[in-house]
């Protein structure tokens, strides 16, 4: 049986915008958190070209030890979307940033408490379920072609965001809200509530698994490492934009440091 590489799941269609999770972006992230060699093995240096022998988990010699180039993620996974009477190909690599999700919604909400709540309880949600339990990029492509088990496989990934956005804005009461669009690059001033809330939680499930930080540090005995990994700076640009008077350049320049 031959195993499609390529991965297109359909998140949600909502009034013919569609949001997609893929492992087709085009600028995969160094991988250097993973252990090639985690039982420290005496094996040759996992750079190409190279005879070197060495038992460092990292599976390179001491000559490449600071050299990633070589090790970069299989996948860049991306939330993309695509509006109505578009391709994919044409929107392959759209992926809006959390950045900008996230003052969509800011200021969808804005001045109202109510949906103010409604956001903070999506939000927290995600945030509880994401950081560590997402594969980095690279297992979760292995989990995709039946190389790797035991971990959540990008299919389950999207139920469980469906399951999110219908938790937090049932579709019989937001099917027909639209929110304004003012930073997305596509000819649409205007874009369901839900597919944006789906786009912001893919897009920091994206961030994890393209990361890999936190994923390995958890994995590998290195627990208080973890603290400072995973998704949580592109979390705090909703926490900055919610609970402060930060503008958005604001907020982007202190995660920033």
């Amino acid at each position: 049986m031959v195993i499609k590489s390529d991965f297109d799941g359909q998140v949600l269609n909502e009034h013919d915008f569609i949001v997609e999770f893929s492992n087709r972006g085009g600028l995969p992230k160094d991988d250097h958190c993973r252990y090639r060699n985690p039982e420290k093995r005496y094996i040759r240096c996992a750079v190409s070209g190279c005879l070197n022998k060495t038992k460092s988990r990292q599976g390179v010699c001491t000559e490449h030890m600071g050299d990633y180039k070589w090790q970069k993620h299989k996948r860049d996974w991306l939330a993309r979307i695509i509006p109505p009477g578009s391709s994919r190909e044409q929107f392959l690599t759209n992926a809006p940033s959390f950045y900008d999700l996230t003052d969509i919604l800011i200021k969808w909400a804005k001045s109202d408490v109510k949906k103010q709540e409604r956001l903070d309880g999506f939000f927290f949600d995600i945030i509880d379920k994401i950081p560590g339990e997402i594969p980095d990029s690279t297992s979760l492509q292995d989990a995709l072609e039946k190389k790797e088990t035991g971990i959540i496989k990008p299919e389950e990934i999207i139920l469980q965001i469906q399951e999110t956005v219908d938790k937090h804005f049932p579709p019989m009461q937001f099917k027909g809200v639209f929110v304004e669009n003012f930073k997305i690059k596509i000819n649409h001033k205007r874009i369901p509530l839900r597919i944006i809330a789906a786009l912001l939680q893919l897009a920091y499930i994206c961030e994890e698994a393209n990361r890999g930080d936190r994923w390995y540090k958890t994995r590998i005995g290195k627990p208080e490492d973890s603290r400072r990994a995973g998704c949580f700076m592109s979390a705090g640009h909703y926490l900055y934009r919610r609970y402060t008077k930060a503008t958005s350049n604001q907020a982007r320049m202190s995660l920033r440091g």
